[in-house]
């Protein structure tokens, strides 16, 4: 699965509006995916397009989903809250 994280983050850099992309993978190994955090939801929603839907239906398992928590916070606010 490291590899498989390494061979996709290079395409992550520099995309506008992405402040920074997570991979997970669950202990047992069963989960993994990417947590994104954007400048904006208009960013995100820009991202989440047709196209990279299809990408995810056509290399990942049938059961790989999409969920999304918006929350609008300041830089200031999550610097206090770490």
């Amino acid at each position: 699965m490291k590899r498989v994280f390494q061979s996709t983050a290079p395409k992550y850099l520099n995309l506008p509006g992405l402040l920074r992309k997570n991979y997970f993978l669950s202990e047992d190994g069963l989960r993994a995916g990417g947590i994104y955090v954007w400048e904006s939801k208009a960013q995100a929603k820009h991202f989440y397009s047709p196209e990279w839907r299809s990408f995810v239906a056509g290399n990942y398992t049938a059961s790989s989903r999409r969920s999304c928590t918006w929350r609008r916070r300041s830089w200031s606010t999550m610097r206090q809250a770490k």
